[in-house]
């Protein structure tokens, strides 16, 4: 966000700073909020009210034409804020159920038995547990924000919907690169044994599967801007 509000300091210069009393209306509540729900270990309402906080005081400081004209940085910032723990277990809860789910056909297209149990996948000699860590959830979130902030670097001339067309498509540009590593991960399990799919691969995989669905990322957006 500092970086993205860096790149506007020229539109800034432009502005006459105009001080105004009104963003204190946002600026004290939000920061009491923010100290209150730190205090009480709420961290949802802690960071939301953070970023309220930092709208009210660019308000109070440099006046609303400044809001305008950082409304997409200090939007961005929300992407900081955590999700609340509960809801972050059902959904990822219900990721990890449709990625077996999805997965298993695709085990046995490549001939390989096996048997889903919730999100455990059976095959011979082995069962494939598909944890929190492996649903997706993290790498979804992750890949949303960069394409929020891919959006940002993109020609001027881009039109709306074809940005909001990039940060649609990197949710199942990631769904599919998840379920691509399961897939793997599970063939490597049923070849070589459950610990080659551990450790180092287990880890490495993913960080090669977000690479190849950042590349993806980047082509759907080529296409969609007509760029080469």
């Amino acid at each position: 966000s500092g970086w993205l509000v860096w790149q506007r300091r020229e539109r800034l210069r432009r502005l006459t700073p105009r001080a105004s009393y009104a963003g204190l209306a946002v600026l004290i509540p939000a920061a009491a909020a923010h100290v209150l729900a730190t205090w009480w270990s709420v961290n949802v309402v802690s960071g939301l009210a953070m970023v309220a906080a930092v709208w009210g005081l660019v308000w109070t400081l440099w006046g609303r034409a400044a809001v305008w004209a950082l409304r997409f940085p200090l939007l961005f910032l929300l992407f900081m804020v955590p999700l609340p723990g509960v809801l972050l277990i059902s959904i990822s809860f219900y990721m990890k159920l449709a990625a077996a789910a999805l997965a298993l056909p695709f085990v046995r297209i490549l001939g390989i038995p096996s048997v889903r149990a919730g999100s455990i996948i059976h095959i011979p000699g082995v069962s494939v547990v598909i944890d929190d860590t492996c649903s997706g959830l993290r790498s979804l979130i992750s890949l949303v924000a960069l394409a929020t902030f891919w959006t940002a670097l993109m020609p001027a001339r881009t039109k709306r919907w074809q940005k909001l067309a990039v940060v649609a498509a990197s949710i199942p540009i990631a769904l599919v690169a998840n379920l691509v590593r399961i897939v793997a991960l599970i063939v490597v399990a049923a070849a070589f044994g459950p610990e080659a799919a551990k450790g180092f691969l287990h880890v490495g995989s993913g960080l090669v599967v977000f690479a190849v669905a950042l590349a993806a990322l980047m082509g759907v957006s080529r296409l969609l801007t007509g760029r080469r």
